[in-house]
């Protein structure tokens, strides 16, 4: 019934919102396209980039898998490289200068994974020089601290970005049909990293460098579960003019160590919690890429070359003994070519077309499976795939423009997908060597209107289908839990997203955004029952509303965000012979938060899920409950 309420209300507003004539200062974005500016970071001051990303249309976070307009496979990439977006949520959040999202496919330009869009994240670069020390705290006893800082001097630039944060949270599964999720203390997290930068820029000559540590250790709410992982990475980027055109190069070497524990998952007594097996990995990915760029006034043209390398090692060894009863050592190599072209035809009609191939081997792959026996299976053919993307925009008018794009999307299964078999007390993981490549086909058709001064509304209609989805196949219910990668047939996905960003007065601004998304399954060869069935873990309605405020050194806003309800599982079930409920329950929540501004200091004071809303994300995990944050951000 909440939601019948809930689209009443949408409805209001958006009608509201059509008769505004104030300002927003916000340029229309492209299709599928938006854009988050450092000033919106400063303005809204999440607690991490996954909430900004939770306040956007389309795009949502659920339990750190990122899905656009109802499918999963979203690239992040950071600072032109590919990344995640754990490492994304280290950034210091004063460091980012922009956040993209592209919704719909994006392999064309990004290549595999993503297939529903991407996330590219821009951190400051060449910035004025500046120095923030931030300190964070919370109701939940998290304290943290953070230091950027930027320097320039001639055209040599450097910089240091330091973090330290110590977060608490709240038990995240109180209850659930599996005793090895509940959690029987607060989830906690140590996190550290540094980045270490420097360059030089004259005109379109540049050269720069980024060393970074990330060091997390996770605790998840069991005495004896949780994991280590340590990030080291060298980065070098490099431009300059060729007759002309621009030449640009980039590569970059990440080296990760990622051990964990887990319990016996039998229960939360004393013999359930007992440590039982390590969770090793470790891994090394070494990446570069060329490209040649010619800019004009009629539009721009770049051409390029990927080369990726990645060796994973996965072992299982369990906590009294010294060797190991599963291993999988893999190593995948991709390589592609990609081009871009867009043109202006007069002043008001744009085209801009990408082409990708990529082509994915794994030369080495080695498996120790818990029955003693090693293997090298065979690599297969290696995976290609050519990903097209075509983009048009017409400027119907001097406050219209309609925009409309057609592409094809992909990922590639991965060696832990294929191969990666752990078979515990509780519970079973099965990796699938069938596995096939997702694909996607993906086109959309959108309005950007301007209303007022500089006020904006814009309307997408989207449809994606893709074959092949891979997705985790629940082959037994009972103890052990029994999953396995698979690929689940066929499933389509279409919707409408709107967005509305207003000034209604000198202080006061507005933003809403809705999306609706319908994702079901179509096609499912080995559950045919399941054909009409939605998506788990893609709700079909979701609303972002802010109003802020600010005047002179004060400023405020109060967001809402609200999502119906979503499945847990692709048999769509509601309730299990147990009583426990697998579909996750609507709900809407509300933050607040304040900032005063003095000459050197800013202070922050937040209260996330003010009326305290319990509601469920994940699997069988409790979000949020009422937190008060506080950030205290002083210029040295």
């Amino acid at each position: 019934m909440y939601f019948v309420r809930l689209n009443k209300l949408r409805l209001l507003i958006g009608c509201i919102l059509w008769g505004f004539t104030g300002a927003y200062a916000q340029s229309a974005p492209q299709t599928g396209a938006s854009i988050i500016t450092a000033a919106d970071i400063q303005r809204e001051h999440p607690a991490s980039v996954s909430d900004l990303l939770r306040s956007r249309a389309g795009s949502d976070d659920s339990s750190g898998t990122i899905t656009m307009r109802g499918v999963l496979g979203v690239a992040v990439v950071l600072n032109g490289m590919p990344s995640t977006l754990s490492d994304v949520n280290h950034l210091n959040l004063q460091d980012i200068e922009r956040i993209e999202i592209y919704r719909g496919a994006a392999s064309a330009r990004f290549g595999s994974n993503a297939m529903g869009g991407a996330i590219v994240v821009t951190t400051r670069k060449g910035a004025e020089a500046h120095s923030v020390l931030t300190l964070l705290g919370s109701s939940s006893g998290s304290l943290g601290a953070r230091f950027g800082g930027d320097w320039n001097s001639n055209g040599w630039q450097a910089g240091l970005s330091l973090k330290d944060e110590s977060e608490r949270r709240h038990k995240a599964v109180t209850q659930a049909p599996y005793s090895n999720q509940i959690t029987v203390e607060p989830e906690r997290t140590r996190g550290k990293a540094v980045s270490l930068r420097g360059g030089y820029r004259e005109g379109e000559r540049k050269v720069g460098v980024d060393l970074k540590q990330t060091d997390t250790l996770a605790h998840f709410g069991r005495p004896n579960w949780w994991e280590h992982l340590v990030v080291n990475s060298l980065r070098v980027d490099a431009a300059v003019p060729l007759a002309e055109a621009i030449l640009e190069a980039q590569t970059g070497r990440e080296v990760y160590d990622d051990p964990g524990l887990l319990d016996t998952g039998t229960g939360t007594d004393t013999a359930g919690l007992l440590p039982s097996r390590y969770m090793l990995g470790s891994g090394t990915k070494d990446e570069g890429e060329l490209t040649l760029t010619w800019k004009g006034e009629e539009g721009e043209t770049r051409i390029g070359t990927i080369y990726r390398r990645t060796r994973d090692r996965y072992a299982i060894r369990p906590y009294d003994s010294d060797s190991d009863i599963f291993v999988l050592d893999s190593v995948t190599i991709n390589r592609a070519l990609f081009a871009h072209l867009d043109r202006r035809a007069g002043e008001s009609f744009k085209a801009a077309i990408d082409g990708r191939l990529d082509r994915y081997e794994y030369p080495d792959i080695y498996v120790f499976d818990s029955a003693g026996t090693a293997s090298v299976p065979s690599s297969g053919a290696a995976k290609q795939a050519f990903n097209p993307k075509l983009e048009l925009s017409w400027e119907a008018s001097e406050r219209t423009q309609l925009n409309a794009s057609v592409g094809t999307g992909f990922v590639a299964p991965t060696p832990d997908q294929l191969y990666y078999t752990d078979k515990g007390a509780a519970s079973w993981m099965l990796g699938n060597p069938e596995l096939k490549p997702q694909r996607s086909r993906t086109w959309d058709i959108g309005v950007n209107r301007r209303m007022g001064e500089s006020g904006l509304f814009s309307a997408t209609y989207f449809r994606t289908s893709w074959t092949d989805r891979i997705g985790i196949n629940i082959l037994n219910y009972g103890v052990p839990l029994v999953r396995q990668f698979a690929n689940i047939g066929a499933v389509e996905s279409q919707g409408l997203e709107f967005e509305s960003h207003m000034k209604p007065a000198e202080a006061w601004t507005v933003s809403v955004n809705y999306t609706y998304n319908r994702a079901l399954i179509v096609r499912d060869d080995a559950h045919p029952e399941r054909v009409g069935n939605n998506l788990p873990d893609m709700p079909r309605h979701k609303l972002n509303a802010a109003i802020g405020y600010e005047s002179g050194d004060l400023s405020g806003r109060l967001a809402l965000r609200a999502l119906s309800a979503a499945y847990t599982d692709e048999a769509n079930t509601l309730l299990d012979a147990q009583g426990y409920r697998w579909q996750k329950g609507g709900y809407a929540v509300f933050d607040v938060s304040f900032t005063r501004r003095f000459r050197y200091v800013d202070a922050v004071l937040a209260l996330d899920n003010v009326f305290n809303r319990q509601y469920a994300i994940g699997f069988f995990r409790i979000g949020q409950p009422r937190l008060m944050r506080f950030e205290l951000s002083m210029r040295i």
